[in-house]
């Protein structure tokens, strides 16, 4: 045996190289991600660790170290091999795999190619150079540009064409048959636009999020599974407070970094699964619960102006975190000892300098030592879909479309809901707007919070399903919560015998 020069891995320093002490190229063979002098540059695409091996991803093969060394790619004898040896393993295929990022699976390590999916596994108990193989599971064309993410015990990857971007979700991968595939975009085909090259997944919150930096729309993908099938899966979209330039989780908490159109950075958070037992407002019940507005700040600096200059003014001085949006409707919400919201579209705010303490809004009487949540609101809007007779029968929901069908009402059972308007729009005829709220006037405490946990909001709309478009929009400081929907109407099947 002979001792080679030492080979050093990129730019890494001398205490972090490896180098091979025995054989030559042909028992002992340099790593493919390492060039060659005079060879082609080999890219590394991706960098992982896997069954206690340090792993790169080139375009068309797999180097894993030696297990328990993460900075050793050489064999330790040139005449056996051993378990713990380097694995350096080639992906064959009849197109060119074009290798770009790794998913961890059950059944192995799952490689992801421009069109198609490969499965490094073994059948052994110990993944070795003699045990390891690469098969090719799936045929899907995946996004170069955005790695899959783990939706805990599956895992998806996203597919652009011309238009749109798709979501596929792998089931079941193992070496020994396909795997199942569901394409989560299919109810909705043209809403992710091909733009997105942010996205983030957390499995704990059931929650995917696409995004698009410099760009203030966010895509979201909410699911549910339990024992291991899909109980409720639901897209919608979101508008940012600001261009967005980096979006995360961290626990329940859902967080994006936007830039506001006064060029002013922020960060805007999200609790997915808020307690009842955690928020500044308190029911009457006891429970708990947070406003939502965006850009909110519980505890701003306040102070009162009584009487300045011989004048009585009479007013409260709130200092905004930020400066004032253009774009967006200011909300000041007083709670705790006395309830007051003060809302744009209803009092006027003039922001106003002050040489220390910077920006503030003002607002009528004597607000000192009481709690303050200011914010800006959203309007959430939600189209229902159209609505029909449908019978259950052998596990399968049959919709009757030729049916005659006149919807009388609605039924919404809501949870913890402010004011929520329902507009009804029909064919020829003005939209009509019905605003509800959980607890009628007089029927709840002065200076308390106008909510309940649960309601039933009775919503008029005599018109037949085919002229109806029906939407619940909100864009108060208060939740809304939609549980379920039913609905009374006539029905009639006008007597006709379908073949």
């Amino acid at each position: 045996s002979r001792r080679r020069h030492t080979r050093y891995i990129g730019d890494w320093s001398s205490d972090v190289c490896s180098s091979d002490l025995v054989g030559d190229e042909i028992t002992n063979p340099t790593p493919h991600f390492i060039t060659q002098p005079g060879g082609a540059n080999r890219y590394i695409k991706d960098m992982f660790v896997y069954r206690n091996r340090l792993g790169f991803l080139t375009e068309d093969y797999v180097s894993l170290s030696r297990a328990g060394e993460f900075f050793n790619f050489f064999v330790k004898s040139a005449v056996a091999s051993g378990e713990d040896d380097p694995i350096d393993i080639s992906v064959s295929d009849s197109d060119s795999p074009s290798l770009n990022y790794v998913s961890k699976e059950t059944a192995g390590l799952l490689l992801y190619g421009k069109t198609g999916q490969y499965l490094l596994a073994t059948d052994s108990d110990i993944l070795s150079p003699t045990t390891a193989k690469i098969n090719k599971v799936a045929g899907y064309e995946a996004d170069m540009d955005n790695p899959a993410i783990s939706l805990g015990s599956t895992t998806a990857f996203i597919s652009k064409t011309a238009s749109t971007t798709k979501m596929f979700e792998l089931l079941k991968v193992n070496a020994l048959e396909p795997p199942q595939s569901v394409e989560q975009t299919r109810t909705v085909p043209e809403l992710v636009p091909t733009t997105v090259d942010s996205i983030v997944g957390s499995p704990d919150v059931g929650l995917v999020s696409f995004g698009t930096i410099g760009q203030s729309t966010l895509y979201h993908f909410s699911y549910l599974r339990m024992g291991g099938q899909e109980i409720s899966r639901a897209w919608y979209k979101w508008e940012l407070p600001g261009t967005l330039l980096h979006q995360f989780f961290d626990g329940n908490e859902f967080h994006c970094i936007v830039k506001t159109n006064q060029g002013e950075t922020a960060v805007v958070s999200f609790d997915v699964a808020q307690s009842s037992t955690d928020g500044v407002l308190t029911l009457e019940s006891g429970k708990k619960t947070d406003l939502v507005l965006d850009l909110y700040d519980d505890k701003p600096y306040i102070t009162y102006e009584g009487i300045v200059n011989n004048q009585y003014i009479d007013k409260t001085r709130i200092y905004l975190p930020l400066n004032k949006l253009n774009d967006k409707k200011l909300v000041i919400v007083m709670y705790s000892n006395r309830s007051q919201v003060f809302d744009e579209d209803s009092v006027t705010f003039t922001e106003q300098t002050d040489p220390v303490h910077g920006k503030y809004v003002q607002v009528d009487g004597d607000w000192r030592g009481s709690d303050v949540f200011i914010g800006y609101k959203y309007n959430m809007s939600v189209e229902l879909p159209r609505i029909y007779y449908k019978t259950a029968q052998d596990q399968q929901v049959n919709a009757d479309v030729d049916a005659e069908l006149i919807i009388h009402k609605l039924k919404v059972k809501t949870g913890l809901t402010g004011p929520i308007d329902y507009k009804i729009n029909i064919i020829g005829i003005p939209v009509r707007t019905s605003k509800l709220t959980v607890t009628p006037v007089g029927q709840y405490n002065l200076n308390s919070v106008n909510m309940t946990e649960s309601a039933v909001h009775h919503v008029p709309v005599y018109q037949r399903n085919h002229n109806t478009t029906i939407t619940i929009e909100s864009n108060t400081a208060f939740p809304a919560t939609v549980e379920s929907i039913n609905w009374e109407g006539r029905y009639a099947t006008n007597f006709y015998r379908r073949a």
